[in-house]
This record gives structure tokens, sequence and C-alpha cells, in this order.
């Protein structure tokens, strides 16, 4: 029997959650306390596939800005 995997398709992108101490105002900037990267959906779903033991890949465009050359670069999508 063929061993079978999974390829999930869509964008590739990364979010960036900023820590603040609160809601900010209408044209107001703030500095922020932290922050965190999370990757989307389709890596999520990716992942939870290979921990359940299925062969799994992410298929779909990335952009040109700067964070998704990153991702390139350090190999998270390839």
């Amino acid at each position: 029997m063929q061993e079978q995997g999974l390829a999930v398709v869509g964008s590739i992108h990364a979010g960036f959650y900023v820590k603040v101490k609160r809601f900010l105002r209408l044209d107001e900037t703030v500095v922020g306390d932290g922050y965190a990267v999370y990757l989307g959906q389709e890596a999520n779903r990716a992942v939870g596939c290979a921990r359940l033991g299925v062969e799994a890949y992410v298929v779909g465009a990335v952009g040109n800005d700067y964070v998704n050359r990153v991702l390139i670069i350090s190999r998270i999508f390839l």
C-alpha cells in the first residue's frame, strides 16, 4: 500500500501580536511591552497533522517583504 501524506494549500504568512498596557486611542502611538510572532492557519494545520503522524506539507505563495524573506531563509516553510 502506498504511504499517503497531506498537502495544506493556502497563503503563507506570519502574524505579529504586540503587548500594550491599554487600548489605543484614535491616532495614538504607544510603545509595546513585548511581542509574539505566530504562523498562519495553514502552518498550524500542517503541524497538527504531523503531530498525529501524517506526513504534511504546506503549499502556498509567500510575499516579497522582509518577514517572508526571513521565513524562507530560516527554512520554516522549506
